[in-house]
This record gives C-alpha cells, sequence and structure tokens, in this order.
C-alpha cells in the first residue's frame, strides 16, 4: 500500500521478489515473495533476510503493465 502511494502502482499489479547473490558477485531477483511473507510485516521480512547474513532487505518490484 505504500508503494502505490508513493509510485502510483495499485496493489494487485505489484510482485516482489527478494534477492540472490549469485557466484560471480552479481544479484539477482530469486524468487517472489510467498503469500505468507506478503503478509508480514517489512520488520519481520528484513528479520530473516538478516538470518541469511544480509544486512539489509532489498526486494525487487515486478509490475504486471496490462495483459
Amino acid at each position: 500500500e505504500e508503494v502505490a502511494k508513493e509510485f502510483g502502482i495499485p496493489v494487485q499489479y505489484q510482485r516482489f521478489w527478494l534477492w540472490a547473490k549469485r557466484q560471480n558477485h552479481t544479484y539477482r531477483p530469486n524468487r517472489p515473495l510467498t503469500p505468507q511473507e506478503e503478509a508480514q510485516s517489512v520488520g519481520q521480512l528484513r528479520e530473516v533476510s538478516n538470518k541469511a547474513n544480509n544486512a539489509e532487505l532489498k526486494l525487487f518490484l515486478e509490475v504486471e503493465l496490462g495483459q
């Protein structure tokens, strides 16, 4: 909802993905958040991310543009 307010992208067209670090030290979107993860607060997601030795939570936003 915050992203919808800030960027004008309706919630139903948003899908957030977690990043993964690759062996060549680059990053790529790894997998979309599960419905259970989407229901969590950003703070809770960050705690899960910190268990993977990441200092902060970074998400990739996929936007659906029409059919």
